[in-house]
């Protein structure tokens, strides 16, 4: 499986081990994430995205090298409203309903 961010270091002509020792992970780690072998953390996606942004002197974004998929139900904060807001601060029960004997 060819994933995006090894399409980019192709393409920019960046070795893997440049990547790795600019992002302080290990080529080992590096090469599970570019061959797709494993999901990398937030840590580790903006740590290979500020890496390849100062190795390939050009503005990088994190979904220029990963396939950031949202999660079901997930709502970007900006689009998000005060009535949302005010819904997901409401308790599902009120607290005089959970009295002790």
């Amino acid at each position: 499986m060819v994933t995006k961010l090894e399409n980019f270091l192709k393409s920019r002509h960046l070795k893997p081990a440049q990547v790795a020792r600019r992002s302080g992970y290990s080529r080992q780690h590096l090469l599970r994430v570019r061959k797709g072998g494993m999901e990398p953390t937030r840590r580790c996606i903006k740590a290979i995205t500020a890496a390849c942004y100062y190795l390939a002197d050009e503005p990088v974004r994190a979904a220029d090298l990963f396939d950031l998929d949202v999660e079901p139900g997930f709502v970007d904060a900006s689009k998000r409203s005060a009535v949302d807001d005010e819904r997901a601060m409401k308790m599902p029960f009120s607290v005089e309903s959970q009295h002790r004997k």
